[in-house]
């Protein structure tokens, strides 16, 4: 390869200020598994719209915060402990949970007069923790 044909084949890589990024960091071309590329072609418009809901419930950073204050709990939580740890009125706390149990991202039991709220799965768990790492990075 002559010296013009490399510089063509190079590329200036963005930078993010936090770190600097190599030519190994970045792919051009990012290799998709099977399973993402079928998945990607084979959502319905219900599954967008539901993806689009959750999208817009985490939009907002006092919804994020309950989740995440919900992921870092070792038990479900009743909207009064939610709201003395958060500093918030339990009308406001519960209204923003109603919205992230209707986007599907929280789960909620009842408990004698209390309704205990938690984390729907794994997947909201995991969509967090990797929201964070990849803000964070």
């Amino acid at each position: 390869m002559n010296d013009q044909q490399n510089q063509e084949d190079t590329i200036d890589l963005p930078t993010c200020g936090a770190h600097t990024h190599s030519s190994s960091d970045v792919s051009l071309m990012p290799q998709k598994s099977e399973a993402s590329q079928r998945n990607k072609s084979q959502l319905s418009q219900t599954q967008l719209s539901t993806v689009t809901t959750m999208l817009k419930a985490l939009a907002d950073s006092n919804r994020l915060q309950l989740l995440l204050l919900l992921q870092q709990s070792t038990s479900p939580l009743c909207v009064s402990e939610i709201a003395e740890q958060t500093d918030e009125k339990i009308t406001t706390v519960s209204n923003r949970l109603k919205q992230l149990y209707a986007a599907g991202l929280v789960s909620k039991e009842r408990d004698g007069q209390h309704i205990l709220y938690g984390l729907q799965d794994d997947h909201v768990e995991a969509l967090l923790t990797n929201l964070v790492a990849h803000a964070t990075h």
